[in-house]
């Protein structure tokens, strides 16, 4: 299994471009890309220091166009255990809107985002709001559709064969996707039934098993819709985890959360990728 994660504030560069950062946890990678010009990101990595890079003469960042190349050229030399299961190329979004006079003027949410991303990897996805992360979620999940580039989840088109790259991953949302009547036991026992789980045992197993490793154990019973806030991103993580996803997409996962929980998501999530 492959994470990512997005969060709401920067804290730690792997490369990135335009106004989407890319920060990781554990990255065998030295790269990930997107082609965009990157001055703004690069004078304010190089004032915390020790993160800047040199700029080549067309304005790109030499991490995300070699990210690219990568990405493209399936470089040689990398053993079947390093594939990428997921797969962006050329990813970009652009929305029409009406302003003044009725006048429709494009507004670019993701620019051309090119990144691989290889089993047991952890990635952050990290910048301010409005700098499309979300939105690239939701085209990797197939919710939205690009208005150019391709996603591949363990080698299926996310558009052309969206049943089958969804069957590969978990998915937790910005905001809670949680039903009022249900104690967070009855939504894993749910969600587990709708991943393939058969059997009254192989559901408890995987039920228990992360209502222990993500810390719910104090209000299995409980509505999940009276949890704090950091309980409930808990429970949504911990969902998207069930029928063992090749690829776990964490929508601002940790929102709530102090830092010990944090830590602890994080392990959990270290231990079920490996």
């Amino acid at each position: 299994m492959c994470g990512v994660c997005c969060c709401g504030r920067c804290w730690c560069f792997r490369a990135c471009g335009g106004a989407l950062y890319s920060a990781c946890w554990k990255a065998p990678s030295p790269a990930v890309g997107a082609g965009a010009k990157v001055e703004d990101a690069a004078a304010d990595r190089k004032q915390k220091g020790g993160l800047h890079r040199e700029l080549s003469s067309a304005g790109t960042d030499p991490a995300v166009s070699a990210e690219e190349q990568r990405v493209r050229s399936k470089a040689a030399g990398r053993g079947a255990g390093q594939e990428d299961v997921l797969v962006i190329d050329g990813l970009r979004k652009v929305f029409e809107s009406t302003k003044g006079g009725g006048r429709a003027e494009p507004i670019v949410a993701v620019d051309t985002i090119t990144i691989g991303v290889r089993r047991g990897e952890r990635l952050g996805w990290c910048g301010a709001n409005g700098a499309g992360k979300s939105t690239s979620f939701k085209m990797i999940t197939g919710d939205i559709a690009p208005s150019s580039g391709s996603v591949l989840v363990a080698g299926h088109d996310a558009q052309t064969s969206a049943q089958e790259a969804r069957r590969c991953m978990g998915y937790c949302p910005q905001f809670d996707a949680l039903l009022p009547s249900l104690t967070v036991r009855e939504h894993m026992e749910l969600y587990a039934a709708l991943r393939g789980y058969s059997g009254e045992d192989a559901v408890s197993a995987a039920v228990n098993s992360r209502i222990k490793a993500f810390g719910l154990g104090e209000f299995p019973n409980r509505l999940a819709t009276t949890l704090s806030g950091g309980a409930k991103r808990k429970l949504c993580v911990a969902i998207a985890t069930l029928g063992k996803p090749d690829v776990l997409l964490a929508d601002e996962a940790s929102t709530g959360m102090d830092p010990a929980a944090r830590r602890g998501m994080r392990t959990a999530l270290q231990a079920l990728s490996e």
